[in-house]
């Protein structure tokens, strides 16, 4: 299932240096976004105890929780550069954590691609998903995933999970 939680400009503003979303700036004078400045030299992943509340709390600033399938606990960021790839796994583990009966994960792109996407079982085949700036995905926890070698420079995704649902 496709959510669109995010929009895409205030995706692509977590990216970029002094952009503005949510009535606040982001990056703040450097030359880096808000999600360059936790990263390392190597792609990483960052969940909320590595990621300062000032930076959690912008990235959550852009996400309409009300599109959610519940309450946001938990997020992930990565950054991938050229060449570097996700091996298979389930899609739970986009968010080290999230294997809970009641767990949920969606993964949004925060940049356009032509060429870098993620791949998974719908529950009958195999399908890509394209990079797209604020588009999430939302498949069963248990699904395969996997991430081909990046062709783009860079390619940053933000895993958004929780262990409950919202009630209806």
């Amino acid at each position: 299932m496709i959510i669109h939680a995010i929009k895409e400009s205030d995706a692509k503003a977590l990216l970029l240096p002094g952009a503005h979303f949510a009535g606040s700036e982001v990056g703040g004078g450097g030359a880096e976004g808000v999600l360059e400045g936790v990263f390392g030299e190597w792609s990483e992943i960052v969940d909320p105890s590595g990621i300062p509340g000032d930076i959690r709390g912008r990235i959550l600033s852009v996400v309409n929780e009300k599109l959610l399938p519940g309450p946001p606990s938990r997020i992930a960021v990565r950054r991938y550069d050229r060449g570097h790839c996700s091996p298979p796994n389930k899609f739970h583990e986009q968010l080290p954590g999230s294997s809970g009966p009641d767990s949920w994960t969606v993964l949004f792109a925060l940049q356009d691609s032509e060429v870098d996407a993620i791949t998974y079982w719908t529950g009958e085949k195999f399908s890509r998903h394209f990079d797209r700036a604020g588009v999430g995905l939302h498949v069963a926890q248990d699904s395969w995933c996997w991430t081909s070698p990046v062709r783009e420079e860079s390619r940053y995704t933000l895993a958004i999970g929780g262990e409950q649902r919202w009630k209806s």
